[in-house]
């Protein structure tokens, strides 16, 4: 009787340990997802990482854009002076394609703007010391140091989790790493490198999460306040919304197989940077510049 329940039990103990490796192959190949949890794609592109951009060479995101009223964009690739990865700087005349332009001195690009016809661009040096940059034209052919704005806010060179106003370090909430800031009038707004966007107003300088803004890659906001935000989900990963409060004034999806990296307003009119190419809607229509 003893050697029937020894063997009985060698059998359930068998039985047990099968079950428990197939549960185990089973949770590992297919993890859960906590509830509650949100996953964010990676930006897709059928592209390698050193295609060529739309004029020949290389890009990649997040980017930051000024706009100009007749439809002249400044792009720049970010940059890195902690590691030494130097910015690039094109320019691109009203619906034509953007030529690339030689900023003296330009590391890593922090701001982007106007001043009087030209452009105005806050960067740092190799050694990460932040200075400005102003044209003397749209164009961006010809460029001089200058001070920096007392009133400018920029990304901080060296410390993505924080912003540097007028008053000095801003730390922003919840770990956000910024990959975009943009001024307008009494607002600023920054783009987190999760997809959240915050907002604050220059005198408090107190960040909070932007109303209805999630999984965005960019942002654009004009003066009367329309927000144009490239977003990333599963359903698209280069989508456009833009909005005015809660109204949504367009939806627009680029498709999945290129990444949204920058956006800004020209007027009335929106230019994309879309994969490696610049795109706006000039026509009423999205299309490739030039």
């Amino acid at each position: 009787m003893r050697q029937r329940y020894v063997v009985a039990w060698v059998v359930l103990f068998v039985a047990i340990n099968a079950a428990a490796v197939w549960y185990l192959r089973d949770r590992m190949s297919d993890p859960p997802v906590p509830a509650g949890s949100s996953t964010r794609p990676a930006p897709a592109t059928t592209q390698p990482d050193d295609a060529p951009s739309d004029d020949g060479g290389p890009i990649s995101g997040p980017v930051l854009l000024g706009g100009a009223e007749d439809g002249s964009v400044l792009r720049l690739t970010r940059g890195d002076c902690v590691v030494g990865t130097n910015a690039t700087a094109w320019v691109s005349p009203d619906r034509e394609p953007p030529a690339e332009v030689e900023i003296p001195g330009l590391v890593e690009a922090l701001a982007v703007g106007r001043t009087g016809e030209g452009w105005r661009l806050i960067g740092a040096d190799a050694d990460c010391e932040v200075t400005a940059w102003s044209s003397d034209s749209l164009a961006g052919d010809r460029w001089r140091s200058v001070e920096v704005a007392r009133e400018a806010w920029y990304l901080d060179p060296e410390v993505a989790t924080r912003v540097v106003s007028p008053k000095g370090v801003v730390p922003l909430p919840d770990d956000c790493a910024a990959t975009g800031l943009q001024e307008v009038r009494l607002q600023v707004y920054v783009v987190c490198a999760d997809g959240r966007a915050l907002v604050a107003e220059r005198a408090t300088r107190e960040f909070t999460q932007l109303v209805d803004a999630v999984q965005v890659e960019a942002l654009a906001v004009d003066a009367a306040g329309s927000q144009a935000q490239l977003t990333s989900v599963p359903q698209c990963v280069a989508g456009l919304r833009v909005a005015r409060g809660r109204r949504i004034l367009d939806e627009h999806c680029f498709g999945n197989d290129r990444a949204p990296l920058g956006i800004v307003w020209t007027g009335d009119t929106l230019v994309a940077q879309i994969g490696y190419e610049l795109v706006d809607n000039a026509g009423g229509e999205w299309a490739a510049r030039g």
